[in-house]
């Protein structure tokens, strides 16, 4: 689970995040900024995660893929002897 994604890549951006988070500039501690890096190192975390999954599958799905093109290279050239002896 993604616990949130900043909308934001920039130096302002995270500070907003920030502000956001604590409720407000005055109520900005080290708690909150470790709450809120921790949950962007969770974010990061899970979707690097489901990145390496991706991967994993599709890499299977092209073994896969690469096993049915052999198999109809092969059907094909069967049924290309075959056609080959009944004309004869």
């Amino acid at each position: 689970m993604i616990l949130f994604t900043p909308k934001s890549s920039s130096k302002e951006g995270f500070n907003k995040l920030l502000v956001e988070r604590a409720g407000g500039a005055d109520n900005l501690s080290h708690k909150v900024i470790y709450d809120v890096a921790y949950g962007l190192y969770c974010s990061l975390a899970h979707v690097t995660d489901k990145n390496e999954a991706l991967r994993v599958m599709v890499e299977a799905l092209n073994d896969e893929l690469k096993e049915l093109r052999l198999q109809l290279k092969e059907l094909k050239e069967e049924n290309e002897e075959l056609t080959q002896r009944c004309k004869q």
